[in-house]
């Protein structure tokens, strides 16, 4: 189960970036 505890930090962490990278996008268009 170890794997997939992993996966799901990774797909969290990924969707942190995504979150992130999105306010940096929409602070530039600003």
């Amino acid at each position: 189960m170890g794997a997939v505890r992993a996966l799901d930090g990774e797909v969290k962490t990924g969707i942190k970036e995504f979150r992130s990278n999105i306010n940096t996008f929409i602070s530039i268009q600003k």
